[in-house]
């Protein structure tokens, strides 16, 4: 990471005390919801920054990224990046790095550096760098001095998202306790798409995520007749953040296969393009179903595990994209909330790092506090953590453990 003397130039500065104008403004104004509401107004959004991400200071008070943007050399304008580079550059930065390596369309791996905003291609280090921006979970810009912000980002429609890259995401990003058995396209109409369009321009802040809900559920929301159904019933009362839709985020979608229901061992989960705007921060628990001007919330905000899209916002907010079909492990359809003892000397201490390469961060402090505490007992060790991830998650990183 860069250091002190590495810091962003003079014209650089004005645009993040620009921004920090700005978060301290709409802080005020989430203050003033919570107290209309009757609320205890949440602790402000920099110090929530501050501790759930070790790297505030070194990246400008960024969050995880949300988008990451790339400037085309013909037309100078910034697209996305693919769905696959996307995942491995925000699990880079929620670890915090601000360099990540990840191969492009056509095998070329090139380096992202997020604090010189600068994407280098790894075979040539002669050529001329791309500009990278990026726009984090929160909706804040990051851009190199002397750039707009708007007007030159093109529309986030036009990187789409195929069978392969969906299923590609998931294989990466999960666990072996299910088998994926197929992935499907979805075509939305030309209503749908002009829709979300205007939504995405009025509000801002797109970002990918996985649903998991029934099978009808999920072929319902991929036909012609748009729809979806909340399921936060799946998470139960006590995990729920709010009583919206919950969407996981794209390098998370063991989190929605965890809550995906099941017909006869098959289940699906859904990835979505979505429109948040401004989030609010709900605490699990959460009976809230609006607020205010929000279309939905985050349970953090720098680095979320779950976005939430409240119920009137559903058809104008989310876009389905792909269908992504799995077998859910017999163990795991077995188990029901609890684990059974462990059928196989597991190594612990190998389980808890295999949890830890895909547990949000706002989840691993809990779990080195489990451990910690369980070392002698592995059931106790295993009843604590079924009840922090789900059994789904839990299997599947027992069946991982034992193959090193």
């Amino acid at each position: 990471m860069p250091n002190a003397s590495r810091r962003p130039a003079s014209s650089e500065a004005v645009m993040i005390q620009q921004r920090t104008k700005a978060t301290a403004s709409s802080v005020e104004e989430e203050r003033e919801e919570y107290s209309r509401r009757g609320a205890k107004s949440p602790q402000p959004r920099r110090e929530r920054n501050r501790r759930a991400m070790a790297f505030d200071s070194d990246l400008y008070g960024s969050g995880t990224p949300a988008r990451v943007l790339c400037r085309d050399p013909a037309s100078g304008r910034r697209e996305d990046v693919h769905a696959t580079v996307l995942a491995r550059l925000q699990h880079a930065v929620a670890r915090g790095s601000g360099v990540a390596r990840a191969p492009l369309p056509g095998g070329r791996w090139h380096v992202f550096d997020f604090a010189r905003m600068l994407r280098f291609d790894e075979a040539d280090p002669a050529a001329r760098p791309v500009a990278l921006a990026w726009i984090d979970e929160g909706g804040n810009h990051f851009f190199p001095p002397g750039t707009t912000t708007g007007a030159e980002i093109e529309p986030s429609a036009r990187c789409e998202v195929g069978e392969d890259e969906a299923v590609a995401v998931v294989r990466t990003w999960t666990f072996d306790g299910a088998v994926l058995t197929g992935a499907r396209r979805c075509v939305p109409t030309s209503a749908m798409l002009k829709q979300f369009a205007e939504r995405e321009q009025e509000l801002g802040n797109v970002k990918l995520g996985w649903y998991g809900g029934t099978p009808a559920d999920v072929r319902t929301a991929a036909g012609a007749d748009f729809s979806l159904n909340p399921n936060w019933m799946l998470l139960g009362e006590d995990r729920a953040h709010g009583r919206g839709l919950h969407l996981a985020p794209l390098r998370f979608p063991h989190l929605s296969m965890s809550i995906a229901e099941a017909d006869v061992g098959k289940a699906q989960i859904l990835l979505c393009r979505i429109v948040q705007g401004q989030p609010v921060v709900l605490r699990a628990g959460s009976d809230w179903s609006g607020l205010g001007r929000s279309v939905g919330g985050v349970d953090y905000l720098s680095n979320p595990s779950w976005y939430i899209i409240w119920n009137e916002h559903i058809n104008s907010c989310i876009m389905p994209l792909c269908i992504v079909s799995f077998t859910k492990h017999p163990m795991i359809q077995d188990l029901g909330p609890m684990p059974v003892p462990f059928p196989l000397k597991v190594d612990m201490q190998k389980l808890c790092k295999e949890f830890k390469r895909f547990l949000p961060i706002s989840k691993l402090q809990t779990l080195d506090d489990y451990y910690n505490s369980n070392m002698g007992n592995s059931y106790n060790f295993s009843k604590a953590v079924c009840e922090l991830v789900g059994a789904a998650m839990f299997v599947g990183a027992i069946l991982k453990s034992l193959e090193h």
